[in-house]
């Protein structure tokens, strides 16, 4: 799963058929999300995990970043879980409606007031890789009972 020097790796276009995209710092980052803005609008949303952090026993990750953007608004969400819980982003001026965010074959619905400016998701996705998968704290959390 983990190549030498990489920070952590991303999937986008779907859980079973794509080989997960390496991020070994912020340039990837900013490029995996620039890939997210250009995709269909089923294809906006990635899975983010770091390889700084250990694997549980059964060899699976113990936390998750999904990261959602919308071309059309500018925007986009960022949801994290791991053993503490789920989180997803809180802006109170984000939109009062609930938002969708979609990987192929997955489909995300975020709560009233998460979608934050595309400036701050770059910023905490990049803030995650480089804390070694810490929950990033450059945005502000909702606890969210569906992620």
């Amino acid at each position: 799963m983990c190549e030498a020097n990489a920070l952590g790796d991303a999937q986008y276009r779907s859980t079973d058929d794509q080989e997960r995209t390496l991020l070994y710092g912020p340039e990837d980052v900013d490029s995996l999300i620039d890939v997210l803005l250009a995709e269909p609008d089923d294809r906006c949303m990635a899975q983010v995990v770091s390889f700084q952090r250990p694997l549980l026993a059964n060899g699976m990750v113990d936390h998750l970043l999904d990261v959602g953007v919308c071309r059309a608004r500018q925007v986009g969400v960022i949801g994290f879980a791991d053993v503490t819980g789920n989180y997803v982003t809180w802006n109170p001026s984000g939109g009062s409606d609930p938002s969708r965010y979609l990987m192929v074959g997955d489909t995300r619905t975020f709560p009233a007031h998460s979608e934050i400016d595309l400036d701050l998701v770059h910023q905490a996705v990049k803030e995650f890789l480089m804390s070694g998968g810490r929950r990033p704290e450059s945005v502000a959390w909702q606890p969210h009972q569906l992620f």
